[in-house]
């Protein structure tokens, strides 16, 4: 059996008014015994401050936060190992060298102690809880990435929705917005790597969120419902990416369009762009063969659109040339003169930036010496490895 715990009145007694001090005179039994154990763990890794990872540290082995950690699918034991291996490579404080010398609560913990309460309408009456100083701790922006990768399952919509009302309640919001969701993504290895080779700055990114979520507390641009159904990861983040107000982020706060983004996620940061234009006029007979290329984010009804907008093909042509695009990885979908080929893929292109399409729209001269087939092995000029 576990022994009696003390209450927050008595650590505050016998750590010298440390949890007094810091307005924690309402924290329950079981918080203030976690509370004091962070404490420890600070000092055993000789740090000036008790930052919230040392709490979640601390939470990671508790058998009473075990339930919540269940509930969020996040492996208590990975995520202490994590947290071992992030905490050795902080900096010890030269103050030890005073054995007296006690670590102080940052002010991250003390706006986390805040945000826990906050989150309950009765705090005023009632104790802070062990769950709610646990979902407050997992919902921290600065300890998500530690969270997140300590999740025992690949993450899906679903999770993404539960851990952006956990970031959520955790900053004391009322309600779940995109920008919560983002916030989330971003946090993801696979996300954080598409971020890097769009060349935009993650803490950038994440500021811009935070300070749009400062100014949508009280008027949340609310997520839709149907989001957290959606199976397939790239059919939800497309959704997700392409909201105008997640489109405004990226364009107006980071300076970075979207659809650099989906253009990293779909082919990484080798591959060569696509800005450039066939020469010529056409008169001396030269055909440019226009292709397309298969990705994981562009979708079917706008390949279509834009074959028969900026092609001039019939509905049925162009759902036939998708398909075979989708299929085949790639295809020739017109062959046209030079100038006419120009206008084409200037409008096609200008249609993709606009719907934040990462479609990929190349070109090459037809050889009249060989016969043209309608599913090349690709561009002479193109990486294999891009197919």
């Amino acid at each position: 059996m576990r022994p009696p715990v003390r209450g927050a009145g008595a650590l505050a007694s016998a750590s010298g008014g440390r949890l007094r001090s810091a307005g924690m005179a309402r924290l329950g039994a079981d918080a203030a015994r976690v509370v004091e154990q962070a404490h420890a763990v600070a000092r055993r890794h000789r740090h000036a401050e008790v930052e919230p990872e040392h709490l979640l540290r601390v939470l990671a082995a508790e058998p009473d936060a075990a339930a919540v950690f269940t509930r969020l699918a996040i492996e208590s034991v990975t995520l202490a190992e994590q947290l071992d291996a992030h905490l050795s490579t902080w900096p010890a404080s030269g103050l030890y060298r005073d054995a007296r010398v006690e670590p102080q609560q940052s002010e991250r913990l003390r706006i986390l102690f805040r945000r826990a309460g906050w989150s309950s309408i009765f705090s005023f009456v009632r104790p802070l809880t062990l769950e709610q100083l646990t979902l407050a701790t997992c919902g921290l922006p600065s300890v998500a990435p530690l969270v997140l990768d300590a999740r025992a399952e690949s993450i899906t919509a679903q999770d993404v929705v539960a851990h952006a009302r956990i970031l959520a309640a955790g900053r004391g919001d009322d309600a779940l917005s995109v920008f919560h969701v983002v916030h989330v993504v971003a946090d993801q290895p696979w996300m954080a790597s598409a971020l890097r080779d769009a060349g935009i700055d993650r803490t950038k990114l994440q500021s811009a969120l935070e300070s749009r979520l400062e100014r949508t507390t009280k008027r949340p641009i609310r997520l839709g419902l149907p989001f957290a159904a959606i199976g397939n990861r790239n059919v939800w983040l497309g959704a997700l990416l392409r909201s105008p107000s997640v489109v405004s982020v990226f364009s107006d706060d980071v300076g970075v369009p979207v659809q650099a983004v989906f253009r990293a996620l779909a082919r990484g940061s080798g591959a060569p762009d696509d800005d450039t234009f066939p020469s010529g006029d056409g008169s001396d007979g030269a055909q440019i063969e226009i292709v397309f290329h298969n990705d994981d984010f562009t979708t079917m009804p706008f390949v279509v659109d834009t074959l028969v907008h900026a092609f001039a093909l019939s509905t049925a042509d162009a759902v036939a040339r998708m398909r075979g695009v989708h299929e085949h990885g790639q295809m020739v979908v017109a062959t046209l003169p030079a100038r006419d080929a120009r206008k084409a893929l200037k409008n096609a292109r200008s249609h993709a930036r606009r719907e934040h399409m990462p479609l990929r729209i190349t070109w090459r001269r037809a050889s009249p010496a060989e016969p043209r087939t309608e599913n090349p092995e690709g561009p002479a000029e193109l990486d294999p490895s891009d197919s």
